[in-house]
């Protein structure tokens, strides 16, 4: 009788060991999906922005409530209203300080412009868009989304190719898309990237599957020099839309 006690005491301490450990990992499982955060501003205010005056454009990014210090990669998108997608500015961010990445900025013409700060941290990745009315603007209507690069669709769905403007011949390398509503990776997507070379009836079908939340990949290698339109499209229930990037093999 003692060894049948002893045993379902072993028993239930062991069980009591599993429960605690499995609710542990689902804790962190909890934890780990909650998305990165990213917010936009700029120094001085948007208000108070003007040409040929320095301003600075920053992104904090936290997780957590805690900031992120370790982000993969920050990358400021900053273009005028009306400019090519080729005309567009990349530009890094740098550490400030609590989760600030910043640049610095100067525009000598008065106008609408944008940015996008595309940030990959924990293994998210979260794209602000904000919209800078700087100096005195006499017709401030902000432009139609356009689809090169990246657009945003009647549901506000923002998509978004990551691939160089310039590639290497024979050498495959990842095309990568984001798609993201309000400020959340837009999942379950059907995605397919449609490649191409200027002047060229042949058109490549590639499909692309999800890894991260919200980032579609596939590999591709062009096989001849030139310009090449690298389409990005994305469907998922009554939404069928695309983005477009012109780039280089060379």
């Amino acid at each position: 009788m003692k060894g049948k006690l002893f045993l379902f005491a072993i028993l239930s301490m062991l069980i009591l060991a599993l429960t605690a450990c499995g609710n542990e990992e689902s804790n962190e499982s909890e934890e780990s999906l909650e998305p990165i955060e990213v917010e936009v501003s700029t120094d001085p205010s948007k208000e108070e922005l003007m040409p040929n005056e320095d301003f600075t454009i920053g992104a904090t990014v936290t997780h957590k409530d805690e900031p992120v210090n370790d982000a993969d990669e920050v990358r400021f998108e900053f273009w005028q209203e009306g400019q090519a997608d080729d005309e567009h500015e990349m530009i890094d961010g740098t550490l400030l300080e609590d989760g600030m990445y910043t640049i610095d900025r100067n525009v000598e013409e008065a106008g609408t412009y944008y940015v996008i700060a595309h940030v990959t941290a924990r293994e998210m990745h979260n794209m602000p868009k904000e919209t800078l009315q700087i100096g005195n603007i006499a017709n401030d209507k902000v432009a139609d989304a356009s689809h090169e690069g990246h657009s945003e669709s009647e549901q506000d769905i923002m998509a978004h190719i990551m691939v160089d403007d310039e590639v290497e011949v024979n050498k495959e390398i990842s095309l990568v898309g984001h798609l993201q509503q309000d400020e959340a990776p837009f999942t379950d997507a059907e995605v397919q990237f449609e490649v191409w070379q200027k002047g060229e009836e042949k058109h490549a079908f590639i499909d692309a599957t999800e890894g991260k939340d919200g980032e579609y990949t596939a590999a591709h290698s062009f096989e001849e020099s030139g310009e090449y339109i690298v389409k990005f499209h994305y469907k998922k229930d009554d939404l069928h839309d695309y983005a477009e990037k012109t780039i280089t093999a060379q």
